[in-house]
Formats: C-alpha cells, sequence, structure tokens
C-alpha cells in the first residue's frame, strides 16, 4: 500500500535553495519511492493509500555524513591537549589496536550504525582500520547506505596498526572483490603512508571505479613532518597528486591549511572536500576557508568526522559549521542556515555519489526522510533551521526514521 505521510516539510535544492511546504506531504509507493510531494491538499489521496499524519512535526531529508571513523566511535570526546598526534597516540591507536578481534569490531559496529539511525544519517563515508576482518564486520553489520573503507597504513604508525605495503593491498584488493565500489580506497594520510602505498591504492580505485577517502592538511605538526617525508613534493597535495590519487572520485577531509595553489589542483582534478567544524574546533586544527573553497567551485559536504568531532549528530555539525565562520565577512554569502541543511544532506549524498538516489526529496528519490518532533511555528526555512542547530535536544528530536519507505527507527 501506497503511504502518504502528512507535516510540514522542508526540502534542500541547493547552498541557496530550499523549499518548505507549511502542510505538505511525500507520497512514497510500494518500492519505497517517491511518488510525488508538495502541498498535501494537492497530492493523491486515494482509498489505496495509508495516510501517516505528522502535521504538527517537520520532516526533512536524511543526513549525510561524508567523513567519519567508525573505530573511534567509543572513545568521542576523549582529547590530549588539544592537538591531533598525542591524541591519536593517546586514544585513537590503542582503540584501533582492539579491531584485529572480530568479535570487538561487530559489537562496536552495531552500536555505531544504531547511533547513527537514531540520529538520522542514513548515508555515510566510513573510515575503518588496518584489519580486513573488521572491515568486513563493518559491511555485515551497516544497514544504511555508505561507502567503507580498509584504512590503509605502512610506516609512521604503532607496530600493531603498521602493515606489509604488498598485504595492505591485497587486503584492499580482497574486500574491493568482495564488496565492489561500496569499498572505498583509505590511504589514512599521507604521513602513514609509503609512495608505493598511495600509487598502489589509487591503481586499485582505478582497477575497480572505487571512491578514494584520505585526510589533507589538517594540522600544521603533521604539514611539517609530511614535508620532510617526501622532499620532493611541491606541498601535501601535490604528494596526493603524483600517487593518482586525486580526481572526481576522490574526498579529502579538512583541507584547512592548503595554500591558493592547492585548492586550484583540487578544483582541476574535481576532488572533494570533507568539512568537519567540529572536530576542527574539538583539535584546535584551524578554520578551514570554506570562502576559498566555494570561491574556487570546489565541491565539499558537511561530516561529522567521528571520534574528533565528539558527536554522530549532523545537527551538531551544522551548528558547528554556522559558529566556526561567524564573523568572517567573506564567509556571509556561503555559511547560513539553508546552505548548512544542504551540506549536510544532497551535499554529501552527490559527493559520495548517492545523489540520483538520495539526499533530498524528488519523485523517483528513496524514501529516506526523518519525522522531527519540534514545536517551531516559523513558516520560514532559515529561522526553522536555526531552531533545529540551537533550540532542541540532538538525542531525542528524531521521532521518525524512515529508510527506503520504512520506518527503521522511532524514537
Amino acid at each position: 500500500m501506497k503511504k502518504l505521510y502528512r507535516g510540514k516539510i522542508l526540502n534542500p535544492i541547493s547552498a541557496s535553495e530550499c523549499e518548505f511546504f507549511a502542510d505538505g506531504g511525500i507520497l512514497v509507493d510500494e518500492n519505497g519511492r517517491i511518488e510525488s510531494y508538495g502541498k498535501f491538499e494537492k497530492l493523491n489521496k486515494g482509498e489505496d493509500i495509508e495516510v501517516q499524519d505528522f502535521s504538527e512535526d517537520l520532516i526533512i531529508p536524511a543526513f549525510s555524513d561524508v567523513h567519519t571513523h567508525l573505530p573511534q566511535y567509543d572513545v568521542r570526546g576523549k582529547f590530549s591537549g588539544n592537538d591531533l598526534l598525542p591524541w591519536l597516540r593517546n586514544y585513537i591507536w590503542p582503540e584501533e589496536i582492539k579491531f584485529a578481534s572480530s568479535d570487538y569490531a561487530k559489537k562496536v559496529a552495531r552500536r555505531f550504525f544504531d547511533d547513527l539511525i537514531q540520529h538520522g544519517t542514513l548515508t555515510a563515508g566510513i573510515f575503518g582500520t588496518i584489519h580486513v576482518n573488521a572491515a568486513r564486520e563493518m559491511f555485515n553489520e551497516c544497514n544504511i547506505r555508505a561507502i567503507i573503507g580498509k584504512a590503509m597504513m605502512d610506516q609512521n604508525s604503532p607496530a600493531e596498526l603498521t602493515e606489509n605495503t604488498q598485504d595492505s593491498l591485497e587486503g584492499v584488493d580482497d574486500l574491493c572483490e568482495e564488496f565492489g565500489q561500496k569499498h572505498a580506497i583509505t590511504p589514512r594520510f599521507a604521513m602513514t603512508c609509503s609512495n608505493e602505498l598511495m600509487c598502489g591504492g589509487a591503481a586499485l580505485a582505478n582497477k575497480y571505479g572505487a571512491i578514494i577517502q584520505t585526510h589533507l592538511s589538517e594540522n600544521y605538526e603533521v604539514i611539517d613532518m609530511t614535508s620532510k617525508l617526501f622532499p620532493n613534493a611541491e606541498n601535501y597535495t601535490d604528494i596526493y597528486l603524483k600517487a593518482g590519487l586525486l580526481g572526481p572520485k576522490t574526498i579529502v577531509a579538512h583541507a584547512i591549511h592548503c595554500s591558493d595553489e592547492e585548492f586550484d589542483v583540487l578544483k582541476k582534478t574535481g576532488t572533494k572536500i570533507a568539512h568537519c567544524p567540529t572536530s576542527n574546533i574539538a583539535l584546535n586544527s584551524g578554520r578551514m576557508p570554506v570562502e576559498k573553497v566555494f570561491n574556487k567551485g570546489i565541491e565539499f559536504a558537511l561530516a561529522t568526522d567521528v571520534g574528533a568531532g565528539p558527536k554522530t549528530s549532523m545537527l551538531d555539525v551544522m551548528r558547528g559549521f554556522l559558529e566556526a565562520h561567524a564573523g568572517i565577512d567573506a564567509c556571509e554569502y556561503v555559511v547560513n542556515e539553508v546552505s548548512a541543511l544542504y551540506y549536510a544532506t544532497l551535499a554529501g549524498a552527490k559527493i559520495l555519489g548517492f545523489g540520483a538516489e538520495t539526499g533530498n526529496f524528488k519523485e523517483g528519490k528513496s524514501a529516506d526522510f526523518l519525522v522531527l518532533k519540534t514545536n517551531f511555528k516559523s513558516a520560514k526555512p532559515k529561522e526553522i533551521i536555526h531552531n533545529l542547530c540551537y533550540d532542541i535536544d540532538y538525542s531525542s528530536v528524531v521521532q521518525k526514521t524512515v529508510f527506503r519507505g520504512e520506518v527503521i527507527y522511532e524514537g
């Protein structure tokens, strides 16, 4: 039976446009696809349609988180002097070593995905650890739309997390054979990857048509160390360019301290950016110059970067996005409530390769959306989104999470 969901509807179209229906509806067909949407009074309400009335509530597309670390789920909010490398050494590496146990990986993955669903994220780009079996457990427990990548690390890592280069490539090859394009090529970052490993990863990405995900220019100390490891590279971005890792299916996280020349390379190659404002704030990494990224036409989307990002909620990231760039005159036309919703939904779906399938409301797309319990009276999208970011409890706002037309969570 078809279902018609009635409610106040926000539908992101672009960074500057968001549709709003004060009394709207989404008609979902028997296959879990959007048949039509818009004003409730204009939608088909035949006898074979079940009406779900949430007219006092808000309906928005499900969130997309383009960069998060599943293995760091249990160490969210743990920091050491607000700096990247001590944090990795003291909290992240010891936790990731535990993922040598498939059972441990399975248990964490199950809780991680349950949490994402509870907070409304149904599309994600996920980093794993170096462990092949742990990656398999992540795939087996994944009940959302996601790409997952086994991390690749063959230098400057703890002994338990340092791979033999060929073993790493063979493990990735096996996972790509098994999971296809759902598996992402994931060289962690240049400091922990030899040139041979990165070049091999690029070759595997070409072989399977896979997405590549990595980190770029997050922290001055790492940038300095990386420049010493790769003295023939012009800059951090050039390391990835020469290894063949940049391109339209590459997502680099952070890109905080890139030069104009580096941003030009990202634009020329079609590389995308995962912008992680809450993580950048937590680790005192700096502010990504979002105005430069926007002006150069580089695609980007928002991300939690769990566990440096302390919460799995994309509403928290949207608020971090608004706050990180507040008071920067050049950001006034880039950073606002409407753009925050777009970068947390449709922009992320596009970057992860799912833009034709999800991210907003459009006929034929998968019915992936959230029913949010709110008491907002405004009819202006900007004010509604502002209230979502600042005036609600992230842990309880999601009343229903609908994935492919089916309710998979009820708060």
